[in-house]
């Protein structure tokens, strides 16, 4: 991922591929994900099985009024590229309004390497905030918003 993302000069990109689902293409994440109820029970799925499909985990922390979820590395010695960050996060705001058919932004992102081009806090609704983690931050009210495909 990091040498695909060295390759690309618009920052934009991730999000186009993160984005993009074609109808006849099958992904079990992504089935898994349109039959859960709402955002909340969509992204406690993927965090649990996200191990499966790719190198990094969810971790989830949250109270009663947001959900935050860090990416992180499955092996501690490496870095996740800004690239893959990127296509992660947008993977997961595009899904839920794809679902919802809501506008849901996320309250808050940070990134170790964030990227503010334009048209990508256009398309997050937020400005994304350096940190020494990578976190995207959704208010609890917008994960429970019923998922128009649900079971």
């Amino acid at each position: 991922m990091a040498a695909i993302g060295d390759q690309i000069s618009d920052p934009f990109t991730p999000i186009e591929i993160a984005t993009t689902n074609p109808i006849e293409s099958f992904s079990p994440p992504i089935f898994a994900a349109y039959s859960s109820r709402n955002g909340d029970i969509f992204i406690k799925r993927l965090a649990k099985y996200k191990k499966l499909i790719g190198p990094l985990s969810f971790k989830i922390d949250e109270d009663s009024k947001q959900l935050s979820i860090t990416l992180t590395p499955s092996n501690q010695q490496y870095s996740l590229p800004s690239f893959l960050v990127l296509s992660e996060f947008a993977f997961l705001v595009g899904l839920l309004r794809k679902t919802t058919k809501e506008a849901i932004s996320p309250l808050k992102i940070t990134m170790t390497s964030p990227v503010n081009d334009e048209q990508v806090i256009n398309f997050f609704g937020c400005k994304i905030e350096s940190g020494k983690r990578n976190t995207i931050t959704f208010a609890k009210k917008d994960l429970q918003v019923n998922f128009i495909s649900y079971n």
